[in-house]
């Protein structure tokens, strides 16, 4: 009876040990979160531009460890109040496969020239999910960096957007290192969802320069995006985003913005396929 008693102990024991190797390997401090591709969708759905829409639809591959949030941009965010066909076919589908679709609208630094007032994004993002109901959450563009608009316009703004869609994504672009306080929980959540902290051309404004926020160490990967065009290479960007803490990224060698003659968001890189398997590898080896 004894050696019964003490065979099962062993045996609980061994359980626990094991149990607790496993806990441990599943909390190593060193695993990476998934990158997932943030990719400015802005090609009109018709001809060549729906090629391009097909091919970023075909390109979403959870499976591979590839996912992708696409940006749909209709007249810079001024989407109307009637339904482009082509837009609600290529969203339809999108949605279907998996892909993540969000609404393209411009803050213009909470209305600084005057061509976006608080009630004209609330407006803006009212027509989109109501033409477009299978769309996921907004892209912000134009965020400011301080915090000076948050409680009279972007707050606001985010509460508007989850009185339609509890759960839409808020992504917002002021393009470099903006103030904590847009990451910061809230009693309905934050003001963003995620911030990017970089959009630029690579010739001009390397990315390896810019010198990411301390307090952004506070924060998952998940929180913040990058976003580079104009770049002949995309594999040192994608591991110092990774490496950084970045969660989304693009990098492109379109070059813009204009007066040049190519928009750096109007096309895929060339390099779009080595570009999604990096990623893949990224997620793989995580």
């Amino acid at each position: 009876m004894v050696r019964l008693i003490l065979a099962v102990g062993c045996v609980c024991l061994m359980i626990n040990v094991v149990n607790h190797i496993a806990v441990a390997d599943d909390a190593k401090p060193d695993r990476k979160p998934t990158t997932k591709l943030l990719v400015p969708a802005y090609f009109y759905p018709a001809g060549e531009g729906l090629k391009t829409w097909n091919r970023l639809i075909d390109s979403h591959a959870p499976e591979d460890r590839i996912e992708i949030v696409a940006i749909a941009n209709i007249n810079s965010g001024n989407v109307g109040t009637t339904i482009d066909s082509n837009y609600a076919d290529v969203i339809g589908r999108a949605a279907k496969k998996g892909l993540t679709v969000i609404a393209y609208i411009t803050s213009d630094y909470a209305n600084a020239h005057g061509v976006a007032s608080l009630e004209t994004a609330k407006g803006n993002v009212t027509n989109w999910f109501k033409l477009y109901p299978q769309l996921h959450g907004v892209f912000i563009d134009e965020q400011t960096s301080d915090g000076a608009a948050i409680a009279l316009y972007y707050e606001p703004l985010r509460k508007h957007i989850r009185s339609i869609n509890p759960k839409a994504l808020v992504i917002g672009n002021p393009g470099n290192n903006c103030v904590e306080d847009y990451l910061v929980k809230r009693p309905d959540g934050p003001v963003m969802d995620v911030v990017i902290i970089h959009e630029n051309n690579e010739t001009k404004v390397p990315y390896a320069n810019a010198v990411p926020a301390a307090w952004m160490s506070n924060y998952s990967s998940d929180r913040f995006a990058m976003l580079v065009h104009t770049s002949a290479t995309f594999g040192k960007q994608l591991r110092l985003a990774r490496n950084r803490g970045a969660g989304y990224v693009f990098v492109t060698d379109a070059v813009g913005p204009p007066p040049d003659t190519i928009h750096p968001w109007g096309k895929l890189p060339a390099y779009w396929e080595d570009e999604l398997q990096m990623i893949g590898a990224f997620n793989d080896n995580r």
